[in-house]
């Protein structure tokens, strides 16, 4: 396996409301990827064009991510793909807003890959030391409009699949001291950073129980809960 069995970034057209647009997935980890390690993306659209279109976007309230994703992860020499972490949780609906995009005005979503998929479980067939291809299918239904209610009650959204491929490597040393520095991070490092490392490290779940024990005592509330609530739920799947 090569640098060229990679493919960190991807593109595909679409048309909607007769104008013409791409839309875009993107790896933004550098270099290579520990097995279990959270892993973000861009999710990207783009359109050409004068006119401006409106995209509707939602949260998902039970899962606690982005609606309208669907990923699949499947790794090199294993059939069955890796389960999302919140299969079976009730779809409780979420938060609807708007953005506009156009030519000026490329609309970017971060993700947190280990919110949709649970790439801890990736460690398990990979040996220690070995790499191994992550092959991602990305699937999202974009529900586009010129105006807003149209985009809000779209009757004809457009389907893009976007696919990826990556390698992930076992270390566990390494993987265990990564969850460590985010730990530190969440505790004492720069207060815009802290938020974030703490995403992070939730992702993690299993590959990071001992740090998010460790969190469960932190002096701030809301910090020691979310890593409570994270440790209940690895205990009822255990």
């Amino acid at each position: 396996m090569s640098a060229r069995d990679e493919q960190r970034e991807t593109r595909q057209a679409f048309a909607a409301h007769g104008r013409r647009g791409r839309a875009g997935l993107r790896l933004d980890e550098p270099g290579p990827l520990l097995a279990g390690a959270p892993i973000g993306l861009t999710f990207s659209i783009e359109l050409e064009g004068a006119e401006r279109l409106y995209l509707a976007i939602a949260g998902d309230r039970a899962r606690q991510r982005p609606a309208g994703f669907v990923f699949v992860a499947t790794l090199e020499g294993v059939a069955a793909p890796l389960i999302d972490p919140a299969h079976g949780l009730p779809d409780l609906g979420g938060p609807l807003g708007l953005v506009e995009v156009g030519a000026d005005a490329p609309w970017r979503q971060p993700l947190l890959l280990n919110q949709f998929v649970a790439l801890e479980d990736s460690r398990r067939p990979i040996a220690p030391g070995e790499r191994r291809l992550l092959h991602l299918l990305c699937r999202r239904s974009l529900a586009l409009g010129p105006s807003e209610a149209i985009a809000l009650d779209s009757a004809e959204p457009v389907a893009v699949e976007l696919s990826l491929s990556f390698a992930l490597e076992r270390d566990d040393a390494a993987l265990a001291a990564l969850a460590d520095r985010l730990a530190r991070t969440v505790d004492e490092g720069p207060i815009e950073q802290r938020e974030a490392a703490l995403l992070r490290l939730l992702g993690m779940r299993a590959a990071a129980r001992e740090p998010l024990r460790a969190l469960t005592r932190h002096r701030q509330f809301s910090v020691a809960e979310r890593a409570r609530l994270a440790l209940d739920a690895l205990e009822s799947v255990s």
